[in-house]
């Protein structure tokens, strides 16, 4: 039993020592990683037909990209069995597109009871985009939406502003009836939107918006907001005159309210909320060509389609050592000793227009941390290779010893998180690798020294001392 239990002690030693763990070499980065197998399900109040009709360039747009459409109807008493997105853990839809709409025949009536198997779908990597209605045609409001409103706030903690307010653009002459407001305040980020995007007049939205400015959730991304001179107002007022709108201005105005929200879960899932039901309809298009590339890129974004990041070819090695050997998988060689110079290098890539392409970026930061970081910087790419993915770092190992980590924990707004984590060694110097010299150690030499000639000396005079007292006594 005693020797099982030094086998044990050895092999567990030897484990730390080689750099085993269960935090490896494979970086965590979440995204559809089958991009050429995208079946979408659109769930809708209104009848199929409908659909087609008042979503047909918007729908030719999501075929064109790839996606496999099925559109199924619900109604306010639809029961939870009635929605089927998945068997035996086995997805049959990629993602999920919601039109909850106010035409002639409907209102909206998302209902309660797929919310749980939405969140469910949500929480295991799907992506969703919700399109509600919150002001008719004549813009009276629509009663409060329970089933959208507890899915938004229990997806995302995103709220929606009062069902009795409307938007309002005060520095429009007129009431411009019906209540559409255009806004070029698109979040800025690469990864959402391209250049064209959010130009000429803006985007054209017909909704009540959302709260945006909750604090403290990096989830939350608003895609869109409100002008600076949009307010939210009670939807009885009549006249922009300040003496007759003041009472009414609700605690929102300008980028406090949010047009179009979106949540990044820390699943990689991504879900888009949009207050206006025909954003992405044939009549907003025609009304507005900067809507249709609008939608194509929160879809496109949505759906991750772009806005993806990779981290490939992970390397690492010792600058000191001769061989310049590379360091790949966990075996002895992971061992490094302290004040050794490791230079560490990945190659980062973005998918864009359906490839993958070479990666911009200054604030990749890198981490050798014990229990806190020892060394934190930034990695650089190549200057020999400007057209190059590769980043690298080189920097001193401290003059500390123990199981150490890189880590790379990348985050950009637009882009999914990268998380890499890798262990190694650093071990003391060996007994034949310490200075046999060191200058600052003369004292004690002096000592040592000292010590020595005094022991000599004292010996010699130990040992002579009694034939010089034999001679004095003969002398007396």
């Amino acid at each position: 039993m005693f020797k099982l239990f030094i086998l044990f002690i050895y092999s567990f030693l030897y484990s730390i020592e080689a750099g085993a763990g269960t935090l490896g070499e494979i970086p965590k980065q979440i995204f559809n990683a089958d991009l050429t197998d995208l079946k979408l399900l659109i769930l809708s109040n209104s009848n199929e037909e409908n659909i087609q009709k008042l979503y047909s360039t918007f729908i030719s747009d999501l075929v064109s990209s790839g996606h496999e459409i099925t559109i199924k109807t619900y109604n306010r008493y639809s029961q939870e069995q009635d929605l089927q997105l998945f068997l035996y853990d086995e997805f049959f839809y990629n993602n999920i597109i919601i039109l909850d709409i106010v035409t002639s025949d409907v209102q909206p009536s998302f209902p309660t009871s797929y919310v749980s198997k939405i969140l469910d779908f949500i929480d295991r990597g799907g992506n969703l985009m919700i399109f509600v209605d919150t002001l008719d045609d004549q813009n009276f409001n629509i009663g409060e939406n329970k089933g959208i409103i507890r899915l938004a706030r229990e997806c995302a903690g995103i709220t929606f502003l009062p069902q009795n307010t409307r938007l309002l653009d005060v520095s429009i002459d007129g009431m411009g009836e019906p209540a559409n407001i255009f806004s070029k305040n698109c979040i800025e980020s690469e990864a959402i939107f391209s250049l064209e995007t959010c130009t000429n007049k803006g985007i054209l939205y017909h909704g009540i918006g959302f709260l945006n400015n909750i604090p403290n959730n990096e989830l939350i991304i608003p895609i869109l907001t409100a002008c600076h001179t949009c307010v939210s107002v009670n939807n009885s007022i009549k006249s922009k005159s300040p003496s007759f709108f003041g009472n009414y201005i609700s605690s929102s105005t300008g980028e406090e309210i949010g047009l179009i929200m979106s949540m990044q879960g820390r699943n990689g899932a991504r879900a888009t909320f949009s207050s206006d039901g025909k954003l992405c309809s044939n009549e907003a298009i025609k009304s507005n060509s900067g809507n249709f590339r609008f939608c194509r890129d929160i879809f496109l974004w949505s759906f991750q389609q772009k806005g993806l990041i990779k981290i490939t070819e992970i390397l690492h090695k010792n600058t000191n050592d001769n061989s310049k050997t590379i360091i790949e998988n966990y075996d002895d060689t992971l061992n490094y000793t302290v004040e050794d110079t490791i230079h560490f290098s990945a190659k980062f890539y973005k998918f864009i227009d359906n490839k993958w392409e070479d990666y911009e970026s200054e604030d990749i930061q890198l981490e050798f941390t014990m229990l806190d970081p020892y060394i934190r910087t930034y990695l650089k790419k190549s200057t020999e290779d400007s057209q190059s993915s590769t980043f690298s770092s080189t920097f001193k190992i401290p003059e500390v010893w123990g199981v150490y980590k890189f880590v790379i924990n990348h985050k950009k707004i637009g882009f999914n998180t990268i998380s890499y984590e890798s262990i190694t060694t650093v071990r003391n110097f060996r007994h034949d690798q310490n200075e046999r010299f060191i200058i600052s150690a003369m004292p004690y030499y002096s000592a040592f020294i000292l010590a020595i000639i005094s022991f000599c000396y004292f010996t010699l005079l130990f040992f002579t001392q009694n034939d010089i007292y034999l001679r004095k006594c003969k002398n007396k």
